[in-house]
């Protein structure tokens, strides 16, 4: 991001320290978010990528949200279908792996999205528990030992 001159803050809750998601799903779930709003800061001037992390009732929020160029208020009906895109070398495919797998996790997603202002990208997925993160981590160590 530095090195496209993206700006890239982050606000984390200390409450939404942990979730119930699988590790890998959820790095390409954010990987795939975070591509996306990399591109659409292209050419934009001070692009921003903001992270927020909270935790509402018994989940955790994980919203992204870009100062990009935003999504045509006509095509966002579209957004999830396969094979629909807008980027001239995109596959279409991304945010229909990314709503899969967050709803393998009991996880969903939605966006927000105006034109020449940004987008809003919030994921929510269940709430996980420190004894959570302590069994995983037991394993861990059990299966390296």
């Amino acid at each position: 991001f530095e090195n496209n001159g993206i700006t890239l803050n982050y606000n984390i809750s200390p409450e939404a320290a942990t979730l119930r998601a699988d590790q890998r799903m959820l790095q390409q779930v954010l990987l795939n978010l975070l591509t996306n709003a990399s591109d659409a800061l292209r050419e934009r001037d001070n692009p921003e990528i903001m992270i927020r992390c909270l935790k509402l009732d018994d989940h955790v929020v994980i919203q992204v949200s870009d100062t990009g160029c935003g999504i045509p208020a006509k095509e966002q009906k579209d957004i999830f279908k396969p094979f629909f895109t807008l980027k001239k070398e995109g596959t279409g495919l991304g945010l229909v792996i990314v709503k899969k797998m967050l709803a393998s996790m009991k996880g969903t997603i939605s966006i927000e999205s105006y034109e020449n202002i940004g987008t809003i990208v919030t994921v929510t997925l269940p709430e996980g528990s420190r004894e959570d993160l302590s069994l995983r981590e037991g394993k861990r160590k059990t299966a390296v030992s």
